[in-house]
């Protein structure tokens, strides 16, 4: 439900953005419970706490992290999507 929004921004949604069968599963499992601080010295979120911690990552339904055992895979995921229409505004409804 996050992803809808944004995949219909960048024109992927037929792709991207839900739980549809034709749709990549590309998600992320976490857990409220677990606290952890941002260590991405890149982002503006760097050294800053974080409430929740990512525990699983799949991509195309393959899970390839897991925070107990780390990366799962070393395949160079990905590939490009065609968008369907130039996202040149966030107003497209």
């Amino acid at each position: 439900m996050l992803c809808g929004n944004p995949a219909k921004i960048l024109g992927i949604d037929h792709r991207k953005g839900g739980f549809d069968k034709e749709k990549d599963a590309d998600f992320i499992v976490i857990d409220p419970k677990l606290k952890e601080t941002a260590i991405d010295s890149y982002s503006s979120f760097k050294e800053v706490d974080i409430n929740c911690k990512v525990t699983q990552t799949y991509l195309r339904g393959e899970k390839i992290y897991d925070y107990l055992e780390g990366i799962q895979d070393q395949r160079n995921y990905g590939k490009l999507i065609k968008r369907d229409f130039q996202a040149t505004t966030l107003n497209y409804y």
